[in-house]
């Protein structure tokens, strides 16, 4: 009896079945958990995403682009009427992949013919990923719910076992193969949310400091109770000038001991806070 490989969310167990067939955009920010997620991703995304990933997982089924043209060839949907086109070839191939999956072993092997979307007895077994999978086309028109995900990820499997078949493992060795790949992926996936708790207290504490940094600018160019002044006509350059100008003054006759323009900048700095947070 096979053992179920249902614990985790069915998308994330297709974006795994993604990565090992080699898909080409399973890298792109969109791929996580939420791809055919309704709340995070509009119907037009969530159609697009199903879209292209059907068409790679029939094309690798398939064996090939042109096996996977004549089966969709509305692919790519460019108008609404290749997207229904779609939606119906691939339902029915759907449909058709599995009930050849599910019964074609209970006949004998010379009272079958090869056809489209069937494997061979040693590909077949007992296609348990088909069980219990609605292939509708419904489904095929929201891309989202436990159903579709369901739907997709029994397809993506089919692709895995059709690649696993063609590069048998040790039989003796399987079932310790896959404890082992369970385990890394647990302890890869703690070690990836352990760097996103890291990653999102640095943000939080940056986001505490542009507003700490928002109020100061706000209190330094709010003129509500400041008068007018005689200095507010001047340019930064004479303004910077008088500045200097007036702190050489203060250290040649009230602060020229050794410590003076040490104690000057000091009182300087607390002054200017202070005038900050009043």
């Amino acid at each position: 009896m096979v053992p179920p490989l249902t614990k985790l969310p069915p998308t994330l167990l297709l974006l795994v079945h993604l990565h090992l067939l080699g898909y080409p955009h399973v890298g792109n920010p969109e791929y996580d958990r939420n791809l055919f997620n309704s709340t995070s991703h509009g119907l037009r995304d969530r159609t697009k995403n199903m879209q292209d990933v059907c068409y790679f997982l029939v094309e690798f089924i398939e064996g090939g682009r042109s096996q996977a043209k004549t089966i969709l060839p509305s692919y790519p949907c460019l108008q609404p009427s290749d997207t229904t086109a779609f939606r119906l070839s691939l339902s029915k191939y759907i449909e058709t992949l599995r009930h050849r999956s599910l019964h074609s072993a209970k006949q004998p092997p010379q009272a079958r013919r090869p056809a489209k979307g069937e494997e061979s007895s040693s590909e077949q077994g007992i296609a348990w990923w088909w069980k219990d999978v609605i292939v509708r086309k419904s489904l095929l028109e929201e891309c989202s719910g436990d159903r579709f995900e369901r739907l997709a990820l029994a397809l993506s499997t089919h692709a895995v076992w059709k690649a696993a078949a063609a590069s048998p493992v040790d039989e003796g060795n399987s079932q310790t193969l896959l404890s082992t790949q369970t385990n890394e992926y647990a302890t890869l996936l703690a070690i990836a949310q352990s760097t996103r708790r890291k990653w999102e207290t640095k943000a939080l504490h940056l986001l505490h400091r542009q507003a700490d940094l928002k109020l100061i600018q706000e209190r330094i160019t709010s003129s509500g109770d400041v008068s007018q002044s005689r200095y507010d006509i001047l340019s930064t350059e004479r303004l910077r000038a008088l500045c200097a100008s007036r702190r050489q003054d203060l250290l040649s006759g009230h602060w020229s001991n050794p410590e003076g323009e040490r104690a000057l900048t000091t009182l300087t700095v607390v002054t200017f806070f202070l005038l900050l947070i009043t």
